[in-house]
């Protein structure tokens, strides 16, 4: 899990590395349209390498394939086209939270504080992004949208792609601070929640009882 994890997360890395100097120097207006060009090209490549692997084998097809198109295998249904259009939608989502938070060139430079509000309105949509990301794939593989279970994540699913969109909407308007309580809040508060809960169960023992 940590490892998976931690792949993630250079992956993340990796795109954000890409898009920050790239719509800095040229703008989203021109980074857009060549990430999302660059990005079909190795998704492609990942599915050509995926599919022409050898079955049961970890070859350096594999591996590349898995850089590449890391996302939508939970959600192929044993099909290979889903995997890269899955993977290309997330590299897209991901720059193009870079493509909003960068300024381009010509703009007037960020303060400190402005900067350190964008990095945090990336983490939380990043943080947001993945709940968002996680609660469909387990409605598209575990649930039916009819059971109980089933509405109550296609509620949560709805309230955070509600937020998220309310709080890209705020940052477009200049309102940076307020779209980073939008999304932002709910995850410190439900974080030190957990937090507060796994540490009372350090303190207290796990065998306390709750009720």
């Amino acid at each position: 899990m940590i490892s998976h994890l931690f792949h993630q997360a250079m992956r993340v890395s990796l795109a954000v590395a890409v898009c920050l100097p790239l719509t800095a120097n040229f703008g989203a207006q021109v980074a857009a349209p060549v990430w999302a060009a660059v990005m079909l090209v190795a998704c492609t490549v990942g599915a050509v390498l995926l599919r022409t692997s050898e079955v049961g084998r970890v070859t350096w097809k594999n591996r590349i394939a898995g850089f590449l198109i890391p996302w939508g295998v939970r959600v192929s249904g044993g099909k290979l086209w889903p995997i890269p259009l899955v993977s290309w939608v997330v590299w897209m989502t991901i720059g193009g939270g870079v493509f909003t938070l960068t300024p381009g060139p010509g703009v007037e430079g960020l303060s400190s504080g402005d900067v350190r509000s964008r990095v945090l309105l990336g983490l939380s949509w990043a943080v947001a992004g993945s709940v968002f990301g996680y609660t469909l794939v387990n409605l598209s593989r575990n649930f039916s949208i009819n059971s109980s279970s089933g509405r109550t994540l296609t509620t949560l699913s709805a309230v955070v792609a509600g937020l998220i969109v309310l709080s890209v909407t705020l940052h477009l308007f200049g309102f940076t601070l307020f779209a980073l309580v939008v999304t932002g809040g709910p995850i410190l508060l439900i974080g030190g929640g957990y937090g507060l809960f796994v540490l009372a169960v350090l303190v207290f023992g796990r065998n306390s009882r709750w009720n």
